[in-house]
This record gives structure tokens, C-alpha cells and sequence, in this order.
């Protein structure tokens, strides 16, 4: 019975939980031609295990004409990262690569910016 009872009373290290922690789909459209932002659509989500998580995100900008310049533009942005968190701090980093694509009549403009975004977030 004593060893039963030692087993069962150990602190278990090995305990697994996992949690959906966020699950967002956005979609967003600029009403105006002259403006530099662009109309989007994408998805992101965060999974959470126990101390740990992997964050991600896709979001595909919607191909816009401004037709007092005749030009188009779209891209695509995707973004992936982890975090550890420790109570109330969360120790995070992302990587992410975007990529914009400008055209008018008589050339074709690519952007790429990619990089990493890291840091500490405190939560109350």
C-alpha cells in the first residue's frame, strides 16, 4: 500500500496539456484607391503547450488597382514563432517574410523584408 501510494503522489514531470490558445481568420478591405494600405485576408493561430507555444500567421494582400495610375498591388506575409512563458512574463520570438509586389504599366516592383522580431511581454 505505501508504494502504491508513493507512486501516485510523486510529482508527475511528464504531465502533457495542450490548448488551443487563439484561432483568428481577418479580412479586411481599404475602400479608398489612393491609399497605401492594402486590403487584406489571412489567418492566424497559437497553440500553447505547457509552459511553451507556436504562433503563426498567413495574411494574403488582395490585389488593388488604383486607376488614376493605372498600377496593382499585392503580396503575402507569413510569420511563425515560439514563446516560453514564465508566470506572468512571456519570452518570445518571431520570424517573418513579406513579400509586396508593385506594378504599373511599364515595370514590375518586388519587395521582400524579412526578419525576426524578438522580446519580453509581460501579462497581469
Amino acid at each position: 500500500m505505501d508504494q502504491w501510494l508513493a507512486l501516485n503522489t510523486a510529482p508527475n514531470f511528464f504531465d502533457f496539456n495542450i490548448a488551443l490558445e487563439s484561432a483568428d481568420f481577418e479580412h479586411t478591405i481599404n475602400g479608398t484607391t489612393d491609399s497605401e494600405e492594402l486590403s487584406l485576408k489571412g489567418a492566424s493561430l497559437g497553440l500553447h503547450f505547457n509552459i511553451f507555444g507556436f504562433e503563426g500567421a498567413y495574411r494574403n494582400y488582395i490585389k488593388t488597382k488604383n486607376d488614376g495610375l493605372t498600377s496593382e498591388s499585392w503580396g503575402r506575409k507569413v510569420e511563425t514563432g515560439l514563446f516560453l512563458e514564465l508566470g506572468f512574463l512571456r519570452l518570445f520570438a518571431v520570424k517573418y517574410k513579406e513579400t509586396l509586389i508593385f506594378k504599373n504599366s511599364s515595370t514590375t516592383n518586388t519587395e521582400i523584408d524579412e526578419g525576426a522580431n524578438y522580446g519580453l511581454r509581460m501579462f497581469s
